[in-house]
């Protein structure tokens, strides 16, 4: 193994002066730590739900709220609802994935999760996770407006079985 503390001159050469505490032996068995996993690129890591953008937009409006004359007794400054968008939010194409404030009532993502169809993992289990997810219903009884821009039906419209199945689900 090669030791950890280089003694020639570089770009990862330490010198001994900079130790507070400790000195060399300290910071060689930090160097050796097994506690300490270094992944290689690709790997997924636990979400942080990208704190580091939303501390830049608190930053951000918390100047402007300064800057406007915010003072005590003011109005608190507040991030306005779709200011802040996740990696993966931005990401997604479908615009699946909606991020914000569930303590504002008027925001979309609290809007969305008082919905019936809103649920999160293990709730009967009382977990207070930070994600919920919606459930996609499709009614197949509920009759669709078939599109025949690009394709072509026989004699019978060729949709005849999906309307045999909505009218036998409504009876």
């Amino acid at each position: 193994r090669r030791d950890p503390i280089r003694e020639q001159e570089g770009l990862f050469a330490v010198k001994p002066e900079y130790y507070t505490s400790g000195g060399p032996d300290e910071w060689r068995r930090m160097q050796m730590n097994p506690e300490v996993t270094v992944r290689n690129r690709g790997v997924m890591e636990k979400c942080s739900f990208c704190v580091q953008r939303i501390n830049a937009a608190k930053i951000e409006y918390k100047n402007e709220w300064a800057k406007e004359g915010g003072t005590a007794e003011s109005p608190d400054w507040s991030i306005p609802d779709g200011v802040i968008q996740t990696s993966c939010q931005q990401a997604c194409s479908t615009g699946s994935i909606v991020f914000g404030d569930l303590n504002d009532p008027k925001s979309e993502v609290s809007r969305l999760q008082k919905k019936q169809v809103s649920y999160q993992l293990l709730e009967e289990l009382n977990t207070k996770t930070r994600v919920r997810y919606l459930a996609k219903v499709s009614n197949p009884g509920t009759p669709r407006k078939a599109s025949h821009d690009d394709h072509h039906h026989a004699d019978d419209g060729g949709h005849a079985a999906a309307t045999t199945l909505a009218e036998e689900v409504r009876s």
